[in-house]
């Protein structure tokens, strides 16, 4: 399972999780639209560049 966080600096991180160690977690959804933050956007760095998504995290 991956589960996004945010480090010690406020950037979002993907990390992968296993069995008996995923944490507690919350599944949130909405509607998408073309500036919501996309995991592609997470791993390139792009996220920075849609602020109005950004501020959503």
């Amino acid at each position: 399972m991956r589960l996004l966080y945010f480090d010690a600096l406020e950037r979002p991180v993907l990390t992968n999780f296993r069995g008996k160690t995923i944490p507690p977690y919350a599944i949130l959804s909405h509607r998408w639209s073309d500036s919501e933050i996309l995991i592609e956007d997470i791993l390139s760095g792009a996220y920075k560049e849609k602020e109005e998504g950004c501020r959503k995290l």
